[in-house]
């Protein structure tokens, strides 16, 4: 399936063999059956101003939920800032709590209603964090406009309830967490996300107190960007109030499987949560690994929600599991058609224009029928001197952060790290040796992980080792004419010639010395202006010829000596 913005340029990058990504995506379908993905929802912490605004123009659907939870969103709060902040990028960069959990449950459950029109429906559905409520919807356990008040209440709840804390993620082992949670008064384990993948949380200068002993032995860390340190101690004091909420609701029995956030336990159909379920879940330690190792044989899995985050733990902890992204709608269609979903193309296309249009039956040519010269592209003179500058190294780190982390263009920003942008060693790998070969010089991975953990970092490392620039090469005389006024091979004793080649003189001149122009003409240019000279000569001498011929016949008619 092509997914180029130029659907020629995506079929020629998969005709000539370039490698699946941003241009196409290719996949084998199973043709007995019809695979359910399950629908993973990620936590707090990738909501941006915004983040809806592409879905919404595209799918009245999404539009339709946003606007039902903008809705509750106004009566929960008195405020009418929602589907600007959301839709239209207004207001505060940085959301706090209040805010960003209520933000989050109405993109998400956009999305699920989106896919559920397209014809995916889910085989089970798990929750990172508050990404449960959206799940439990999802499943049927709760409607979404009681979800939504309920989310809005704990967003409220914690953000008045609770002192500030902070969360700090640690990439290092088990052994090494119960060290640091004993060294530090305060902190506790939050989440878990993989074997060497932490979530610590607690008071500020707690969590500044674990950051200064990750960073003593070089271990890997990256500071959240929340307000509140969830799922710890900090939160007790919101916790009853949130228990009155959460009794006003009223839950229903589940249709859809549901993989449990607190430890992995999968909830059949016909299970009901209740108020004392849902404080367990926001108090609790959330236990993500769990729920993977849950998950172990599911083939597909989709993450909704604004960012990649699920995505890149399901890729670590599950390596034949194809788990997708739905952030870029049009790249998660593809992959899913490619494995063999069964996407409703005619709810896809209503409203937008979009056909069927019959491709070739027959393999592209690739043959040129141009018979002029070849057109001739004066370089920019840009020496390497310019190309390393920093900012332009750094355009390039960010662009290939992008491909190979798997981010949308313009999304990763430059003082982001790679591990907080969900980066494995693998793809630090790939990136660093495509850096190393276009910039010429070496990088090393420690590093990247070390001193240069952001693309800022990493352009700034690769500026300060730039090479010295080289010499402009001489033009080899074998793709150029050996003087600076190319002669042109004509016709020397023909009278008709001579008008030909001066009208093409013009042409010569162009390629000749000038102020701006360069100082030679290859020889393939005078070649073919050769050769467009003695067609023309040719083609002036047929004619006169044949008006020779003309005469001749006029004159013997006047005279009476034509035959008849």
């Amino acid at each position: 399936m092509v997914t180029a913005a130029d659907p020629v340029a995506g079929l020629e990058a998969f005709l000539s063999g370039a490698p699946a990504g941003d241009a196409y995506t290719t996949g084998v379908a199973d043709a007995v059956k019809d695979p359910a993905p399950v629908f993973l929802f990620s936590g707090q912490g990738g909501g941006h101003s915004g983040m809806g605004a592409g879905l919404a123009a595209r799918f009245p659907v999404v539009a339709e939920v946003l606007e039902s939870c903008a809705r509750v969103y106004a009566e929960e709060t008195g405020r009418d800032d929602f589907l600007g902040r959301i839709v239209d990028g207004r207001g505060p960069a940085r959301w706090d709590t209040a805010f960003a959990q209520p933000a989050l449950f109405a993109l998400q459950i956009a999305q699920a209603r989106l896919w559920e029109r397209l014809g995916i429906t889910p085989a089970r559905v798990a929750g990172h964090s508050v990404g449960a409520y959206a799940a439990l919807c999802v499943a049927g356990a709760l409607d979404t406009e009681d979800a939504m008040r309920l989310v809005c209440g704990r967003g409220r709840l914690m953000r008045e309830r609770s002192a500030p804390g902070a969360m700090v993620s640690a990439f290092v082992p088990r052994a090494r967490v119960r060290e640091l949670l004993a060294a530090v008064p305060g902190l506790e384990l939050a989440v878990v996300n993989g074997a060497t993948h932490h979530v610590l949380g607690g008071p500020p200068e707690a969590v500044d107190a674990v950051r200064a002993l990750l960073a003593a032995r070089g271990e890997p860390y990256e500071v959240l960007a929340v307000d509140r340190a969830f799922h710890t101690a900090l939160l007790d004091p919101a916790l009853e109030e949130f228990r009155v909420l959460a009794d006003k609701t009223e839950p229903r029995p589940l249709h859809t499987e549901f993989v449990d956030g607190i430890d992995g336990t999968v909830r059949p159909a016909g299970w009901r949560p209740d108020a004392a379920y849902l404080v367990a879940q926001a108090r609790r330690t959330a236990d993500f690994a769990a729920v993977l190792d849950a998950l172990a044989p599911s083939p597909l899995l989709l993450e909704l929600g604004p960012s990649a985050v699920l995505t890149g733990l399901v890729r670590r902890a599950l390596p034949d599991a194809v788990c997708v992204p739905t952030r870029d709608w049009e790249r998660a269609v593809a992959a899913l058609h490619c494995s063999g979903a069964a996407v409703d193309w005619a709810a896809l296309l209503d409203g937008c224009g979009g056909r069927r249009v019959r491709l070739p039956t027959y393999p592209f040519q690739r043959r040129s029928h141009w018979r002029g010269p070849a057109p001739y592209a004066h370089p920019s003179p840009r020496s390497t001197e310019d190309r390393m500058t920093e900012q332009a190294v750094l355009d390039r780190v960010l662009e290939l952060t992008e491909r190979h982390l798997g981010h949308r263009p313009g999304e990763v920003s430059a003082d982001r790290t790679f591990v907080g942008l969900g980066a494995d060693s693998l793809q630090l790998i790939g990136m660093v040796r495509q850096l190393e070969a276009e910039f010429g010089t070496e990088i090393g991975m420690r590093e990247i992980l070390e001193e240069a953990g952001t693309p800022r970092l990493t352009a700034a490392l690769i500026a300060g080792r730039r090479p010295s620039p080289a010499a402009p090469r001489p033009p080899a005389d074998a793709d150029f004419a050996t003087s600076r006024g190319a002669a042109l091979a004509t016709p020397a004793d023909s009278t008709l010639a001579a008008p030909v080649a001066a009208a093409a003189i013009p042409t010569v001149a162009q390629v000749t010395p000038g102020a701006d122009e360069p100082g030679y003409a290859t020889r393939a240019e005078v070649a073919a202006l050769s050769e467009q000279i003695r067609q023309l000569a040719e083609t002036q001498a047929a004619m006169v010829t044949q008006l020779s011929e003309a005469v001749a016949l006029l004159t013997a008619r006047t005279t009476g000596t034509d035959a008849r």
